[in-house]
């Protein structure tokens, strides 16, 4: 006989931070796979407690699915997990009256929060970092493969992703003051405020602004095709969705800008493509200030940003610093999008009256991170390093 138990798939579903429509609108439902993120690929059957992806294969029964991305050895310590979590008074919240069904147009439908200003959001963030802890595997990448120090590991603030702590996590930081709602991470459902820890195992990389102060957070993913994402808050009545362009998200971070800003100019930049790479190249070695590009195509407010270190801290050179793919042959009928986007953000630099230095270097490594703990490891020859374009 099947074990009994006293939670269904949709607490399941609810304690692991993952979006779904609930028994209202059918018995069954397509949702998105939390673990491959691959949109409506997961089939959620309510009545029978299944959950299965239909494209990696993860889940089957909703205990198959807590158990990997609880990270726990057995699906009877997942069911421990979530029976004592059903159980906990952290856990009781006080209902709200439920809005009628037929309001949304269906579950998907998106009702965006407003982004609260980046103030609020680096409070909530600083303190939210402070609970968490960074795991021995994330720490040793870090060190011995990314070549960073305790120290520097410290200094950004890098944080391994939480398996728990959902609803324990946003009680804590409101009794200490802090604002949630609003902050990407966090939403609201039947009168509780809880956190996103749904979307994948991995590390937190702070994005930060021109004065040093946390954006928002991007997820470093341990496996999966896609690597880096970025941190959202997902329900059925609060939503901010993966890939919308909401107010205040950054597209861009900054390191090493708060200590050239105290000397009062700004003349020399790097720029890159990914918050990670940038820290990594100040650390080891990279002279200047940087800009990190969340994605080559993602340029909005980049050329508003570079006209302001120009008229304000004096800026005059951009160093170009993307990866070596741009210079990747491409197959017969295809294009070189990196080059393309690359070569676009290099005009739109020219046009606003800067000098654009172009680097390349050992195409061995693909990153200039990579290339720079070669080069700190004497595995590369620092010739090799060129001005190719200005």
């Amino acid at each position: 006989m099947a074990k009994e138990f006293t939670f269904d798939v949709a607490f399941v579903l609810d304690y692991l931070g993952v979006a779904h429509p609930g028994r209202g609108f059918g018995d069954a439902a397509y949702i998105d796979c939390p673990v491959c993120h691959g949109k409506r690929k997961m089939q959620v059957v309510y009545s029978k407690n299944l959950v299965r992806c239909n494209k990696c294969g993860a889940g089957g029964g909703m205990l198959a699915l807590a158990k990997e991305m609880l990270g726990v050895e057995s699906r009877s310590e997942a069911a421990r997990i979530l029976g004592a979590a059903q159980g906990s008074t952290s856990f009781r919240c006080v209902p709200q009256p439920s809005e009628d069904p037929r309001k949304y147009q269906g579950w998907e439908a998106q009702y965006k929060a407003k982004t609260l200003s980046v103030e609020v959001r680096d409070h909530t963030y600083t303190h939210y970092l402070h609970y968490l802890t960074l795991s021995d595997d994330h720490f040793q990448q870090l060190t011995k493969v990314r070549g960073l120090t305790p120290p520097q590991i410290e200094a950004f603030g890098f944080k391994s992703v939480p398996m728990m702590g959902k609803r324990t996590i946003p009680e804590a930081l409101q009794d200490e003051g802090c604002r949630l709602l609003g902050v990407p991470l966090f939403y609201q459902k039947d009168g509780c405020v809880l956190a996103n820890l749904g979307q994948g195992k991995g590390f937190y990389i702070p994005v930060r602004d021109l004065g040093g102060r946390i954006l928002g957070l991007q997820i470093r993913l341990d496996e999966g095709k896609t690597r880096y994402i970025w941190v959202t808050s997902w329900s059925d009545r609060y939503l901010m969705k993966a890939g919308s362009n909401l107010a205040g998200i950054p597209k861009f971070h900054h390191v090493g800008f708060a200590e050239a800003r105290k000397a009062g100019t700004v003349p020399v930049f790097g720029l890159t493509e990914g918050p990670l790479k940038a820290d990594i190249c100040t650390s080891l070695g990279y002279p200047y200030p940087m800009i990190a590009l969340c994605g080559l195509s993602n340029q909005l407010g980049l050329y508003e940003e570079l006209k302001r270190l120009r008229d304000e801290y004096g800026l005059k050179t951009v160093q170009d610093f993307t990866d070596m793919d741009k210079f990747a042959l491409p197959r017969p009928g295809e294009k070189n999008y990196v080059k393309e986007h690359c070569d676009t953000i290099c005009r739109k630099i020219r046009e606003l009256g800067l000098r654009i230095e172009r680097y390349s270097w050992d195409q061995r490594y693909k990153g200039f991170d990579d290339f720079l703990l070669a080069l700190k490891r004497g595995n590369a020859d620092e010739k090799s390093l060129q001005v190719w374009q200005r």
